[in-house]
């Protein structure tokens, strides 16, 4: 056990950060084995982490850092695990979405950058590529979903807690929960509120307010019929933002909700 709270490899020498390119690394709990984190980078990315933990004045911060401060705190170190190196920005970023489906429970608040292209079943990817096509009768978010759950789980996966502009989210009519590229449930936001709202419950987090979330239901039977089981058109591989706004009017992508 190591008497002192800074980690003892703190940087690469440049040698070894130009060698190593393009990076996928994961963060180990010592006390339990657990992966808590898992990350794509450059350089000397991988130890920036611990240090910013060290580092920052903040009392409290993201689950990632409160959990790195509590390790450092019993005299342990995070073990840094580099998965595989030597790749390319895009590979990197596949492979970092790969793992993330793969390690459960992780503090990550980006999942990842190829959730359209994640972890599913035989049978999903047959509907996904032969259900009927979204004709959209309303303006809508297409908000990508990590696991299909069903009440209360996949409505806390869709509802929070989402980096967008809460004036463009307002003027949508419903928020579809996507996930494999098919619509898997439709909500109604009766509100839009800051992810550390009280109103959120348990759900409410601090370090998070500067994302929003939604209060609301699923929406009318009517409504459902129309989108829920049907797929939605394709993201390209490496697509980072799991937000996505489409539009009545033209059947198209578009930056915000238009009618």
């Amino acid at each position: 056990m190591s008497n002192s709270t800074t980690p003892k490899l703190t940087q690469f020498p440049p040698e070894v950060c130009e060698a190593i390119g393009s990076y996928v690394y994961r963060l180990v709990d010592p006390r339990n084995g657990e992966t808590f984190y898992v990350g794509k980078g450059t350089g000397n990315r991988i130890f920036q982490h611990a240090l910013g933990a060290l580092t920052s004045d903040e009392a409290s911060g993201s689950l990632k850092t409160e959990r790195i401060r509590a390790i450092l705190a019993e005299g342990l170190e995070v073990l840094s695990i580099v998965h595989k190196y030597g790749m390319d920005d895009a590979t990197a970023l596949a492979v970092e979405a790969a793992l993330i489906d793969a390690y459960p429970g992780l503090t990550n608040l980006v999942k990842g950058h190829a959730v359209d292209f994640s972890v599913t079943s035989a049978t999903q990817i047959l509907q996904r590529y032969t259900a009927e096509k979204v004709v959209y009768h309303h303006a809508v978010i297409e908000i990508l979903v990590r696991f299909v759950g069903v009440g209360p789980a996949l409505y806390d996966q869709t509802r929070f807690a989402w980096k967008l502009s809460p004036k463009s989210a307002e003027a949508c009519d419903y928020i579809f929960a996507v996930r494999n590229g098919i619509v898997r449930e439709v909500y109604k936001a009766d509100r839009w509120v800051p992810a550390n709202d009280p109103a959120l419950g348990a759900l409410a987090e601090e370090s998070l307010a500067k994302r929003w979330a939604f209060i609301g239901a699923p929406a009318p039977e009517d409504i459902r019929a129309l989108y829920v089981g049907k797929s939605v058109e394709r993201r390209e591989p490496g697509a980072a933002n799991p937000i996505r706004y489409r539009s009545p009017a033209n059947n198209t992508v578009s930056g915000v909700c238009a009618h």
